[in-house]
């Protein structure tokens, strides 16, 4: 059916301006979509399609959940989740994507939460990015699962107030980035137990007033950001002054920016372009 109404297009396209913009507009939604159906109606035959052996990425599809057998996709290594709106729930197959090494969630703001458990063979996976899904509030994935994660990004989230405690079994967590999270009050006493992190970015989360006492105990940490920090008595822009209260917390880091320009978010660009 894609393929048909593609096909007319391009025909009509030689003669007819607004059919050749919208279908340069079209064609990747419609691939996307036709590579959708292809997960939805296969069965063990998931395994061996070549596209998904490395990479896949699902945009704009209408499902509420990702199909069961989604899990048979095992030598997969990276997984984009873009622009479903409507994608509220997983399947627990997803632990079955053992050789999974990063993943992309973005855009998708029926997710109010994300599963607890079955992320239990998710041990190959390095970089996590959940980024603007509006309504999504909680964070229980399984973090004592993903022991393999380096880089992991939180940004545009609204609702979430708290990491989970569980941040703390990131062990080999070297880079961690919440950006315009703006209900993110303190930052769990687990983050002074991650001995590897490095670099620490909190931009335009308002709510977060002081930094924890603990800070000194990131033995690790080389480069810590920060702007819209509530308590500028305590610590105040320009990492050069060397004062306020907060001062001693951070002075052991190498690299520090602080009192950086408010974060906005990007425009909305539409779901056929890429970010």
């Amino acid at each position: 059916m894609v393929q048909a109404v593609l096909k007319d297009a391009e025909e009509q396209q030689a003669t007819n301006t607004a059919v050749k913009i919208w279908l340069s507009k079209f064609k990747k939604v419609a691939y996307d979509a036709e590579d959708l159906l292809l997960l939805l109606s296969a069965d063990d035959s998931l395994r061996n399609l070549q596209y998904a052996e490395k990479i896949f990425g699902i945009k704009s599809c209408p499902l509420y959940s990702l199909p069961h057998d989604f899990g048979n996709l095992d030598a997969l290594k990276s997984l984009t989740i873009r622009w479903c709106e409507k994608l509220s729930s997983w399947p627990q197959s997803l632990h079955n994507l053992t050789a999974l090494e990063s993943s992309e969630i973005s855009d998708c703001h029926s997710l109010t939460s994300l599963p607890e458990g079955g992320n239990g063979g998710l041990s190959k996976l390095r970089s996590l990015s959940l980024e603007s899904c509006n309504n999504l509030a909680s964070l229980l994935i399984g973090f004592q699962y993903l022991t393999s994660v380096e880089i992991l990004t939180i940004m545009y989230c609204p609702l979430i107030r708290i990491l989970p405690k569980t941040v703390e079994c990131l062990s080999s967590l070297r880079s961690l980035s919440i950006l315009s999270v703006p209900q993110l009050n303190y930052l769990p006493d687990g983050l002074q137990k991650l001995s590897v992190l490095h670099s620490l970015e909190i931009l335009s989360c308002p709510s977060l007033k002081v930094l924890p006492e603990w800070m000194g105990n990131l033995v690790s940490l080389r480069s810590l950001t920060m702007s819209d920090y509530q308590d500028h008595r305590s610590l105040p822009e320009g990492a050069e002054k060397k004062r306020g209260e907060d001062w001693p917390k951070i002075e052991r880091v190498l690299h520090k920016h602080i009192g950086l320009p408010n974060l906005k978010r990007p425009r909305e660009e539409g779901n056929s372009s890429a970010k």
